[in-house]
């Protein structure tokens, strides 16, 4: 029982409050066996704003969550192929206006891209602002960014 946030789950567009910690459910774009894909973007107590995207390709909608909050962190996959690409997520950061990007979902599979080069040249190609963080597998991040 102290772990139900309100005993009947929520939706997309939905918010629950949890000791602070406010969590949204968004939209994704992606293939499910078992529901709808998510994506959830979090208001830490502090303020600080993360968006998971999951697993989904980029969607004009990315720019209503810039008009919405204020996200510090996104967190998009880069991979291609299931996912969108390095060029498609550097274009969600400019629809974001995230301030930083750890980038997700590379280097899993051979036919993925297998690190975070290209999409580092895109998001200068581009002329996004946002910060590239990157990081390996055992590595860290402590926030805020």
């Amino acid at each position: 029982d102290e772990q139900m946030v309100n005993g009947i789950g929520f939706n997309i567009g939905g918010t629950v409050d949890f000791k602070g910690l406010k969590v949204t459910m968004v939209q994704a774009f992606h293939s499910s066996a078992t529901g709808c894909p998510v994506g959830y973007i979090l208001t830490l107590p502090d303020g600080y704003c993360v968006y998971h995207a999951g697993d989904t390709g980029i969607f004009s909608s990315m720019e209503l969550f810039a008009r919405l909050y204020s996200i510090d962190l996104a967190l998009l996959p880069i991979g291609g192929v299931f996912t969108m690409d390095p060029p498609q997520a550097a274009l969600a950061c400019n629809l974001l206006e995230c301030t930083n990007v750890l980038p997700m979902h590379w280097g899993s599979f051979p036919v993925l891209e297998q690190n975070t080069d290209r999409f580092a040249q895109e998001l200068h190609n581009q002329g996004v602002s946002t910060r590239l963080i990157s990081l390996h597998p055992g590595q860290s991040l402590e926030l805020p960014v």
